[in-house]
């Protein structure tokens, strides 16, 4: 789930710290770099959606989401660093 965690991390950071269209290459460059380790889904709905559609095991929802959760938050302090 490290993978999610930092496909998320790079999403959010570039959303969160250009606040412009950049966040469109990051998403694309995050899905690709983890797609093959944990399927790049980089969002919990996504996560959730698998599951239902039975592509993952809907007991690894939560650790996807956690690890989608915890690079959200990551990114978001990060940012606050570099803004203040």
């Amino acid at each position: 789930m490290l993978s999610e965690f930092v496909g998320t991390f790079i999403l959010l950071a570039a959303i969160l710290i250009t606040g412009n269209a950049v966040y469109i290459t990051a998403a694309f460059l995050g899905a690709i770099t983890i797609a093959g380790l944990s399927g790049g889904h980089l969002n919990p709905v996504v996560s959730m959606v698998m599951a239902l559609k039975g592509a993952i095991p809907t007991s690894a929802v939560v650790e996807y989401v956690v690890a989608q959760a915890g690079g959200a938050l990551a990114a978001l302090a990060v940012s606050n660093l570099i803004k203040a």
